[in-house]
């Protein structure tokens, strides 16, 4: 089964869990979860190995709740280990402390972040 046709089964998986919760044609609010379908999605296209769709879809769960850290922290991680992308990583959890900078989790990423800062330069 090629990249094309595995992208479209999650496509239409997703699209079936919408209209599984409640969303008629799949459009529109469904039930708010903790997790954004963006997010869900996501983590597919990850295990996929397409990581560009997943950091775009991520993206999408950042915005479709601005005040949802994993999908910002999910992108970080993408880039750095799954990208090699050790600056984009960075911007990413600078995105990410905008929104939550004092958990424990913020500071294991500073103290990450200084780190690849002194590997880039």
């Amino acid at each position: 089964m090629g990249a094309d046709v595995l992208l479209e089964v999650v496509d239409h998986l997703f699209l079936m869990v919408k209209v599984l919760d409640g969303e008629k044609d799949g459009h529109g609010e469904g039930e708010k979860t903790d997790q954004p379908k963006d997010d869900l999605k996501a983590k597919a296209f990850i295990k996929l190995g397409q990581f560009d769709k997943a950091i775009e879809e991520f993206r999408k769960a950042a915005q479709s709740d601005p005040k949802h850290v994993n999908s910002r922290y999910n992108i970080g991680l993408v880039l750095l280990h799954d990208k090699q992308d050790i600056k984009s990583a960075i911007k990413a959890w600078e995105e990410y402390l905008r929104v939550d900078s004092k958990s424990e989790r913020a500071e294991r990423i500073k103290a990450q972040m200084e780190k690849l800062k002194k590997m880039v330069k």
